[in-house]
């Protein structure tokens, strides 16, 4: 089998299509599908099933993409590397937008003094893109939360980030009236606002309460939205957002102006909190903690600048 059998493989299984991959490659529909058959004949395996016009991987076919795109990435790595010496110092990183926002500028900074001459190129996606472009090679080494485990991959914990419920001081407001004025109705003592706080001091509600708030959360896919799911789940609330994004400071400057309450990496909400921009809703029933991984692919023989990359950032920030 040759380079080429698996750049055909994949293009197939990208497009879907043979006809579509054929035009992509330069090639004919027909040499297309011969070195397709060769490759089912060389491992002795049907690699797709064809329905009517469409085909589908099969086990098998699923299989042999992670091993081609493994195999491709180290062929694409290796051109670059011996045709450029410097891509000897290249290190693709891969961080979701919550680090993006807060601690990229650590981790670069820390990279750059403790490995001189490193070239970090960087995506920020949210923590499922970050995973799929890790399955496939596109980068290096990966730091986001909710990371999924998988036998490919080596997941080490980072760093423990403080996450912050906030709301605007009038939004602050009208949930601290609507939950006192609630607890009235149901008949519980006038005792009870000394747990509610005052507006002056500690405003506490439940996940419950939470949830019924207008919420501007991030989008599905997201580390912190998956933190947050798991926490409503686990107190049988479900999770209703008003407002999804996939910007925290989007959501942050949402908050600021009065259109609901949103849950964010304490970085972010923090001189906003400490001038009264923003005021602070604590949980009473649960806490909200952001665990950050380093991942990367064990199949990848990490050498010279990568290995050096992983080896600075297992050590943590600074």
């Amino acid at each position: 089998m040759t380079i080429r059998h698996m750049q055909i493989f994949r293009a197939v299984c990208e497009q879907k299509n043979v006809t579509r991959a054929a035009e992509l490659l330069g090639m004919t529909q027909p040499a297309v599908s011969i070195a397709i058959r060769e490759l089912e004949s060389y491992y002795n395996a049907k690699l797709f099933d064809r329905i009517g016009r469409r085909i589908y991987l099969t086990e098998a076919g699923q299989a042999l993409l992670g091993y081609a795109d493994a195999i491709l990435s180290q062929f694409d790595e290796a051109t670059q590397v011996l045709r450029s010496g410097t891509s000897f110092m290249r290190c693709r990183l891969g961080v979701n937008v919550s680090v993006g926002e807060t601690i990229l500028p650590d981790i670069l900074d820390c990279l750059e003094r403790r490995i001189p001459g490193i070239k970090v190129e960087i995506y920020i996606g949210n923590t499922r893109n970050i995973e799929h472009r890790l399955s496939v090679n596109d980068i290096d080494i990966a730091i986001a939360d909710c990371i999924a485990e998988s036998s490919d991959r080596q997941i080490e914990d980072f760093y423990v980030g403080e996450v912050s419920v906030v709301a605007s001081p009038e939004m602050a407001e009208k949930i601290y009236g609507s939950l006192n004025e609630r607890e009235e109705c149901h008949g519980l003592p006038n005792d009870n606002v000394e747990v509610r706080g005052s507006l002056n001091e500690r405003i506490t509600l439940t996940v419950d309460e939470l949830a019924r708030q207008r919420l501007l959360l991030r989008e599905e896919g997201s580390g912190s939205r998956i933190s947050l799911e798991a926490i409503f789940r686990a107190c049988g609330c479900a999770v209703e957002p008003v407002t999804v994004s996939t910007s925290d400071l989007c959501l942050l400057n949402l908050a600021r102006r009065g259109f609901g309450v949103t849950i964010l990496p304490r970085e972010l909400v923090a001189s906003d909190l400490e001038s009264g921009r923003l005021r602070e809703l604590h949980l009473v029933d649960a806490q909200i903690k952001r665990r950050y991984f380093l991942a990367y692919n064990r199949r990848r023989s990490f050498k010279g600048v990568i290995a050096d990359a992983v080896d600075v950032l297992r050590g943590g920030l600074d």
